[in-house]
């Protein structure tokens, strides 16, 4: 879920429930990012994960992502990879 308040995009407010906290335990280790650069891709693996839940069911085109899920063709080219 995503907060909108007065118009303006609130990154504080991305709802966690997206991958619940007792879900995310259960594939972290099953993500553990690329070879060469396992801890920062890592590191997102979870956001990588709820900004797809994100992004596929609404249809919208990747540069329509929020920004709090990061750039976009950045996010789209670790997806795609």
């Amino acid at each position: 879920m995503v907060s909108v308040f007065y118009g303006h995009w609130r990154t504080d407010h991305i709802n966690r429930k997206l991958l619940p906290n007792h879900q995310w335990q259960g594939i972290k280790d099953l993500l553990p990012g690329q070879k060469g650069n396992p801890g920062q891709t890592g590191r997102d693996s979870r956001l990588l994960i709820e900004t797809v839940w994100w992004i596929a069911p609404t249809g919208s085109p990747w540069p329509d992502l929020l920004p709090a899920f990061g750039n976009w063709h950045r996010v789209y080219r670790r997806y795609s990879g």
